[in-house]
């Protein structure tokens, strides 16, 4: 009789705890079948095997759930953290007009992804300057077109106000990474009061995304 029970396969102690590891269900199966082993040790076994892959299970579902786009933010491949981002000042001498154009510019928080051929990250900066005297305020990307802006509008709004709609227009040279924002005294008359400013625009073949700058400390004097 003692032959008989331990020829049963589930009595085979190393074959249980092979099964266990390579295949729980059959090895949990196999576990509570053993006559040999204690009913203690068969429930402290279950439970560990239970605790372990309860751990695999809810690891997996957060890695899952962290690659998903934050809600309200279109598609963004990274957000950088707005203390590390700071306004950038410059100028620059034009000997043949003897004059100077001064300009202002912030990245945005956010790292858009475009389809090919411009995937690999884009970057936006918002930019205010002063050219002959006459300020202007502009949004530049780093690769990818803004949609035609003929009779287009973009949405900003500043810190928690409500959001306000500006008319955008194309560069002179007709480039498509970048536009110039009308109403350039209102903008820079509340960006210098603003902390967050986002900005909601079109762009081809990709849809309205928004970009977040951080507009804190903004000085201009021009």
């Amino acid at each position: 009789m003692e032959n008989q029970v331990q020829n049963k396969w589930y009595n085979k102690t190393a074959l249980v705890v092979l099964l266990l590891i390579v295949f729980f269900p059959v090895g949990l199966y196999a576990l509570w079948k053993n006559e040999k082993l204690h009913v203690a040790v068969k429930a402290i076994v279950t439970a560990v095997v239970v605790l372990f892959v309860v751990g695999v299970i809810t690891a997996d579902d957060g890695t899952n759930s962290a690659s998903q786009p934050t809600e309200g933010v279109s598609a963004e491949a990274e957000k950088k953290e707005s203390e590390d981002i700071t306004w950038e000042y410059d100028s620059v001498h034009n000997a043949m007009d003897d004059n100077i154009t001064y300009y202002a510019k912030v990245e945005a928080m956010d790292v858009m992804e475009f389809q090919p051929p411009y995937d690999g990250g884009v970057t936006s900066h918002l930019i205010v300057g002063n050219k002959n005297k006459k300020n202007y305020v502009m949004l530049k990307i780093s690769q990818g077109q803004f949609m035609a802006p003929i009779n287009t509008t973009i949405r900003v709004k500043f810190d928690k106000e409500e959001p306000r709609t500006y008319h955008i227009s194309e560069p002179a040279d007709m480039s498509m990474d970048a536009v110039f924002i009308s109403e350039e005294k209102d903008f820079i008359k509340r960006l210098k009061s603003a902390e967050l400013t986002y900005v909601e625009c079109e762009f081809f073949n990709e849809g309205t995304r928004m970009l977040r700058f951080p507009t804190k400390g903004f000085v201009w004097e021009h």
